[in-house]
């Protein structure tokens, strides 16, 4: 392969950066199914609890931008998960885009190619965190801000929350059930159709209510 390409430039980079990114060792031997159960169901707890945990100097905007793809994302707004796994997604697709348009060129079949080429996803990943955490905050909480410290505190806050996702994510896959994410999709589906319910009895209880007051009034009318 000629010296200069993209691919090359990325092995370049896996190579003097790799000693430097936090790894998850892989499990040396199987691993029980009751052992996987419990780490997939400490990677969701630990989720559900930063879902839970609000974001310190955040304000609820007038509009949520990501209301759309929440459920999708497995995020909540104000919260630690803001980003959910939003970045996990992104710096996989363009790592897979890249690959997939033959721009990237690795031999999956070759371990230590698919190795690079993980290792280069993931920091990717990590680019596509500082970026989105920074454009993020300034476009949605940075008007409501007017300490510029309190800025830079979310946009740590984020950064370290969407990395502990990333890890969670690696670790379940290495360690547990299932991807994480999946559980995590699954959490904010049932969350969701949990609210579409609420919503749907809400809206019918008020509905009697009224038709019962209407028919009172009617009869003592008459």
């Amino acid at each position: 392969m000629a010296e200069g390409t993209l691919t090359e430039t990325i092995r370049k980079i896996v190579a003097k950066a790799e000693p430097y990114v936090p790894q998850v060792p892989k499990p040396k031997k199987k691993i029980p199914l009751q052992a996987k159960i419990l780490w997939t169901s400490g990677c969701l707890v630990i989720y559900l609890v930063m879902g839970q945990t609000p974001l310190f100097g955040a304000t609820a905007p007038e509009f949520d931008f990501l209301a759309f793809a929440r459920v999708i994302f497995a995020s909540a707004q104000g919260s630690l998960v803001e980003l959910g796994i939003g970045p996990i997604v992104t710096g996989g697709l363009l790592m897979q885009l890249l690959r997939g348009s033959d721009i990237l060129k690795f031999d999956f079949k070759n371990p230590a190619e698919r190795g690079v080429f993980q290792t280069a996803t993931k920091l990717v990943t990590y680019v596509v965190i500082v970026a989105e955490s920074i454009v993020y905050v300034i476009a949605v909480y940075g008007p409501g801000i007017s300490e510029p410290h309190v800025m830079y505190i979310m946009i740590g806050q984020m950064m370290g929350a969407s990395i502990i996702v990333m890890f969670l994510d690696v670790l379940n896959k290495f360690f547990g059930v299932c991807l994480v994410q999946c559980l995590q999709v699954m959490v904010g589906l049932s969350a969701y159709f949990r609210s579409l319910v609420k919503w749907r009895l809400m809206v019918m209880s008020q509905t009697r209510c009224s038709g019962q007051t209407s028919c009172r009034v009617y009869l003592a009318c008459s």
